[in-house]
């Protein structure tokens, strides 16, 4: 476990990682579960979260050698085999949770198989295809929720997946961006390598493509109106971020979206959490 530690301290803070999981997984429910099956899901996809950060900083070790030498990974301070092994036992306990429940064990099964095919293929992907997908693990949390809950999916599940999944992805695009000009393109993520205006552009119109999915689910009453007000604030913010990082993609005006990115679907996701738990 040694080895795991100190890779969350550096890569994934346990509180940090515990403290997403929880928002995600909880603004999810429509309806309060009992307190056994809310902790049983919460450390579920605590689990699952914590897994999606190691496999995809595993699966990146050798770019970051050259992006990131100073990473505990890329110096090889830490032993793979060991977070492999750490892998394997946390997936079990993972399925482990879920065989009271039939139609969450298939889903967790079918869903740790899919992610496990990416991750083996993912350095050979387009770099936006790879980043689309790692962003729909956000997807699988409010889905997850729902057949906890109640053994079914409906629209409120999809339509939170969806606006997850297209925050975090405009989220990805615009945090990473980069004035380029004077850099060696050696040292540059994939990411970097791509017109950075160009992805300035797409990372606005997939912050409104989620802000799009967040409306319809007020429109159809699947929200409460603390979210819809938290989602119009932060979309707002949203439109004056991306105006300054198109008119200069430049790390200055791309770091703001370290913070204010996650913020963008996690301030609506907690108003829909606390409407959830606390009716």
């Amino acid at each position: 476990m040694r080895d795991v530690i100190l890779y969350s301290r550096e890569r994934s803070p346990i509180a940090l990682v515990f403290a997403l999981a929880a928002l995600l997984y909880s603004s999810g429910l429509q309806i309060r579960p009992s307190p056994f099956a809310y902790l049983s899901g919460l450390a579920s996809m605590f689990l699952f979260l914590f897994l999606i950060r190691l496999s995809d900083d595993i699966c990146d070790v050798p770019i970051d050698k050259i992006t990131h030498p100073e990473r505990l990974l890329s110096r090889g301070a830490l032993s793979l085999p060991a977070l492999n092994r750490f892998r394997v036992v946390a997936v079990l306990c993972l399925l482990l949770l879920q065989v009271r429940h039939y139609p969450v064990f298939i889903y967790t099964g079918v869903v740790v198989v899919l992610f496990s095919v990416f991750f083996c293929f993912k350095p050979k992907l387009p770099t936006l295809l790879h980043v689309a997908l790692l962003n729909s693990s956000l997807v699988v949390f409010p889905i997850f929720a729902g057949l906890a809950a109640r053994s079914s999916i409906t629209t409120f599940e999809i339509l939170m997946g969806l606006f997850f999944w297209a925050g975090g992805f405009a989220h990805d695009l615009s945090h990473s961006l980069l004035d380029t000009r004077n850099v060696d393109p050696q040292k540059l993520n994939p990411i970097n390598k791509l017109n950075q205006a160009a992805l300035a552009k797409l990372s606005l119109l997939a912050f409104l493509v989620s802000g799009g999915f967040g409306m319809l689910l007020y429109q159809r009453r699947l929200v409460g109106d603390g979210f819809f007000i938290c989602l119009v604030i932060m979309i707002l913010t949203m439109l004056g971020l991306e105006w300054k990082l198109i008119r200069q993609p430049s790390e200055k005006n791309a770091k703001p979206f370290y913070t204010f990115g996650f913020i963008y679907f996690l301030a609506p996701a907690a108003c829909q959490m606390f409407a959830a738990l606390f009716p």
